[in-house]
């Protein structure tokens, strides 16, 4: 099994998401995030609080210049709710909203 789907399989488990993604956002951060989980934007903070009973720790930005700022680790974008963490290994995950 590769190790993406060993991530989602141990810290996404049971909790429901809209599938896996990868794309190249444009924007000046969060750096390096290639990688994401589309969320239903009704359940997003309920997501991310189960994940983070999982003990993952939640990146925290604030990104004047983009319009970017995290408040529990969460933060709202184009529309969407956006939240990111790193793996073992330091590559930064994103769940976002659909």
């Amino acid at each position: 099994m590769s190790r993406p789907a060993l991530l989602a399989r141990h810290v996404l488990g049971g909790r429901k998401h809209d599938g896996l993604h990868l794309w190249a956002s444009g924007l000046p951060a969060p750096q390096n995030t290639a990688l994401a989980f589309r969320v239903p934007a009704d359940g997003f903070e309920d997501f991310v609080e189960g994940v983070r009973a999982q003990g993952v720790t939640f990146e925290e930005y604030d990104l004047p210049e983009v319009g970017l700022k995290t408040v529990r680790g969460i933060a709202e974008l184009n529309g969407r709710k956006r939240a990111w963490f790193k793996d073992p290994e330091s590559n930064i995950i994103g769940l976002v909203s659909t």
